[in-house]
């Protein structure tokens, strides 16, 4: 408790979000498996990215899933936010 551990996340979140990924908060509790905690975020997940399939065709830009499909045999760069270890 109080270590920064929710400011890392918000800032690993800020910095996917800058890269163009979509990212959500899930909470999980103890008391609850996670796979519930992860389904029950999946409805406004599906929403969200079929908004961001909408918007990007109405500018005319692929979709993070269309652009997956095409680069699917390109080989990983290095992240410009990591740190090799």
């Amino acid at each position: 408790r109080g270590v920064g551990k929710t400011v890392l996340l918000n800032e690993v979140q800020a910095m996917a979000d800058q890269d163009g990924a979509l990212t959500d908060i899930l909470e999980s509790s103890a008391n609850e498996p996670l796979s519930v905690s992860i389904i029950g975020t999946l409805p406004t997940a599906r929403l969200r990215l079929d908004r961001a399939e909408v918007v990007s065709e109405k500018i005319g830009q692929p979709s993070d899933s269309m652009c997956r499909e095409r680069t699917r045999d390109v080989q990983p760069q290095a992240h410009p936010h990591r740190q090799s270890l």
